[in-house]
């Protein structure tokens, strides 16, 4: 496992809780990890992005997620779990979603927001997103810690011809 990992999955081996938001960010932030850390982790899958897990305990899971170019995730949010991200290569288009229809579980886009390699972004309990890889020829890695470990609701848009780069 390289050098720059240590950090992260010590803290989150030492976890006996949900790990709070802010240190996530804070860790992932100062640990420097690139591409090259996680090499071995990354499959790419040509029908849907690749969820490959590194390690995890009751507490959390860590993943490298590998996007290629158009795929996306389901709408969703983290059901009673944080969520906090780094992005290795490639970029982020994240789609923010607001809930109108909670028997259903209908949904309807508020704002995307673009972040570039480097960038960390998190989430948390029921905030609803979407992450895109919107580019048209570069593929997408990013570095995910779950705490506890992943639980999500999906949602669907009210309109299904909805585009995710129409917003």
């Amino acid at each position: 496992m390289s050098p720059k990992l240590k950090p992260l999955t010590n803290y989150l081996s030492s976890l006996t809780s949900r790990a709070d938001l802010k240190t996530l960010h804070r860790i992932l932030y100062q640990s420097g990890i690139t591409i090259e850390d996680v090499a071995q982790y990354l499959q790419f899958n040509d029908k849907h992005y690749s969820r490959n897990k590194v390690m995890g305990s009751k507490f959390f899971d860590l993943f490298v997620m590998c996007w290629k170019p158009g795929q996306a995730s389901l709408v969703h949010d983290h059901t009673d779990s944080s969520c906090a991200l780094k992005i290795l290569t490639g970029a982020v288009t994240e789609i923010c979603c607001e809930l109108i229809d909670s028997t259903h579980r209908i949904v309807r886009p508020s704002r995307k927001v673009l972040y570039s390699a480097g960038k960390i972004c998190s989430a948390q309990d029921n905030e609803i997103h979407q992450i895109v890889n919107a580019s048209k020829d570069q593929n997408l890695v990013t570095l995910h810690i779950y705490s506890p470990p992943l639980k999500m609701s999906a949602y669907e848009y009210e309109n299904a011809q909805h585009t995710i780069l129409s917003i």
